[in-house]
């Protein structure tokens, strides 16, 4: 899941003066935002995803839960479209 989650910010990016954000792999930012996820395989074969946008350490906006086939690039997509709202940097 981390490197499908890797490409859809990356491929998500806007470049140049105008970017509200930018991505980067490195984990350690202190100002950087980070998703953290659980997810379970459920007896239809879906995954469901629970999660949270963090800043830091600290958790930004409330907790997301997603769910879908069991396909990285599907998820991941779900995962960008639900923490990208709570991604402002100042």
């Amino acid at each position: 899941m981390t490197k499908a989650v890797n490409k859809a910010f990356r491929s998500s990016e806007i470049k140049g003066k105008l970017a509200r954000w930018f991505f980067s792999e490195i984990s350690e930012h202190p100002q950087g935002f980070s998703v953290r996820v659980t997810y379970t395989q459920n007896q239809d074969n879906t995954i469901t995803v629970k999660g949270r946008l963090l800043r830091g350490e600290e958790g930004v906006g409330k907790p997301f839960e997603v769910s879908g086939a069991k396909d990285a690039k599907a998820l991941a997509a779900l995962i960008l479209k639900a923490v990208t709202p709570g991604i402002k940097v100042k």
